[in-house]
């Protein structure tokens, strides 16, 4: 049976992928293959649960032919999903090809990786810090330093500050904006100039002395190797206390490279965090955990390094 035009029309054509030339680091040949021949097998996928659509059912009951049609629209919407993403995949090998974590965020921020995946572009640092997104940890950071002696609150990764520009710091806080991609701490210099910013990599740049250290969404983006090295740095500095972001109703962690993705438990090995006294509010199924130094340095005492 023949696929449907509309499909053969969409399959065929360029338009369902992203205007994009890989910049700087190519994507190597075997990384191309590959995604070729992901694409032919999505594409093939595609035109399967279209026959399995549009195939005539013969003599068979209503509710067995509904049943049969909701599971290949299924299987379709999958696969469709699956090959509009193909070319983020590129992108994002482009981006880990990068030699370090400086080469790499900078290239997601300039280039606005995050917030084009997600088709959001409200902010650079992707939807998950957009003004909506953060309403109920807004609420929740804004009373727990309201109970709080004033002191510095160091924001790294700061990001773009869309939604933390509208936090409403208690009288005598000093805030210092932290990130490691030198294009947007000269964009927030430039656009914030009565605020304090400064390029910083978590990893191996020797802290300030801290009353608060705000790490939200980035540990996700970040190695095992990477993340043991931040909180080392952190443990070694004059600070008092981090809040995190940390998943919940995970049952493991993986390691990835540093600038990919994954989801991340901090209570769970290898990290081993006891659970936070204090949990602000935050994403789905995402919190943002209150730990002191001694805390997170304990931790790192029981850090069970992956074999």
């Amino acid at each position: 049976m023949h696929r449907p035009a509309i499909l053969e029309n969409r399959l065929g054509s360029e338009k369902i992928w992203p205007a994009w030339k890989p910049a700087g680091n190519q994507v190597s040949e075997e990384t191309r293959t590959k995604e070729s021949r992901r694409v032919a097998n999505t594409q093939a996928a595609l035109c399967r649960c279209s026959t399995d659509l549009f195939r005539p059912h013969g003599h068979v009951s209503v509710s067995a032919m509904l049943a049969s049609v909701l599971k290949a629209h299924r299987k379709f919407k999958l696969a469709w999903d699956r090959l509009r993403r193909l070319p983020w995949t590129l992108e994002y090998e482009a981006v880990l090809a990068e030699p370090d974590r400086r080469s790499r965020f900078d290239r997601i921020y300039r280039r606005k990786i995050w917030s084009r995946i997600a088709k959001h572009g409200e902010s650079a640092s992707g939807e998950g810090s957009s003004f909506d997104k953060t309403t109920d940890f807004r609420t929740d950071l804004q009373r727990f330093m309201q109970g709080m002696r004033p002191g510095v609150f160091l924001d790294a990764p700061c990001g773009d500050l869309n939604f933390m520009r509208h936090v409403r710091f208690p009288p005598a806080w000093d805030y210092i904006g932290a990130d490691i991609a030198p294009s947007l701490i000269r964009d927030l210099k430039r656009q914030f100039p009565a605020m304090r910013f400064r390029e910083f990599d978590l990893v191996v740049d020797q802290f300030p002395a801290t009353d608060v250290w705000l790490c939200r969404d980035c540990f996700f983006h970040f190695s095992y190797a990477d993340i043991h090295a931040a909180l080392e740095n952190f443990a070694r500095s004059a600070g008092n206390i981090a809040i995190i972001t940390s998943n919940t109703g995970i049952t493991g962690n993986t390691d990835i490279r540093t600038g990919d993705f994954r989801r991340l438990d901090l209570t769970l090995p290898p990290f081993n965090f006891p659970t936070p006294a204090i949990a602000l509010r935050d994403l789905p199924g995402q919190i943002a955990g209150v730990w002191t130094r001694a805390e997170i340095a304990a931790a790192l005492d029981n850090f069970a390094r992956p074999s």
